[in-house]
C-alpha cells in the first residue's frame, strides 16, 4: 500500500531519520568501546604517573632541609651557594645525606642553564645508581647574585 496521505509520509519520514540517526550513533558508541585498547592506556597512564612521581621527588629534593654552618636552609639555597663557590663537595656531602635519608636511588645534576641548553657539561653531578628506570624531571632556579641553574633529577 501506497499512503496517500502528506502528514502520515512526513511522519514516516522523520521515524526513518531518526532510526538512523540512532543507529549511526549505538554503532559509533559499541565500535568505540570495541576498539578501546587498554593495553595502550595503561601504559600511557603509567608514563604520566612516573612523571608525576619523578616531579615530587625533584620538589622534595629542592625542599630538603639541610645544615650548612649552623643554619638550617633549603637544598635549592645550598645549591646556589655551591654554585656561587664552585664547592663540589658540599653539593656532594649534602645529595649523599638526601639520598641516605630518603632512600632515593638516581642522578642528580646541576648545570647553569645556558649551559644546559646548549648541550654543555654540568656543574655538580651525583649518583648512587649504576641504572636508573624512573622518570627524569628538570627545574630552572634564578638567583639574583648567581644567575640561573637548571637541576635535573633521574631516579
Amino acid at each position: 500500500m501506497i499512503p496517500t496521505d502528506k502528514k502520515g509520509i512526513m511522519e514516516d519520514f522523520s521515524d526513518l531519520i531518526f532510526m538512523v540517526i540512532a543507529l549511526f550513533f549505538m554503532f559509533f558508541f559499541v565500535l568505540a568501546v570495541f576498539q578501546t585498547d587498554t593495553g595502550a592506556k595503561d601504559g600511557a597512564t603509567q608514563t604520566r604517573l612516573d612523571y608525576f612521581h619523578s616531579d615530587q621527588d625533584l620538589l622534595d629534593y629542592l625542599n630538603y632541609p639541610a645544615m650548612l654552618d649552623g643554619r638550617e636552609m633549603r637544598m635549592k639555597e645550598i645549591l646556589f651557594h655551591a654554585a656561587d663557590t664552585s664547592d663540589g663537595e658540599l653539593f656532594r656531602q649534602k645529595t649523599r645525606e638526601y639520598f641516605q635519608q630518603r632512600g632515593f636511588a638516581g642522578t642528580v645534576s646541576v648545570y647553569e642553564t645556558t649551559a644546559y641548553q646548549s648541550g654543555g657539561l654540568p656543574l655538580f653531578s651525583e649518583t648512587n645508581a649504576v641504572f636508573s628506570s624512573g622518570g627524569r624531571s628538570e627545574a630552572i632556579l634564578n638567583d639574583k647574585k648567581f644567575g640561573s641553574i637548571t637541576i635535573v633529577m633521574q631516579g
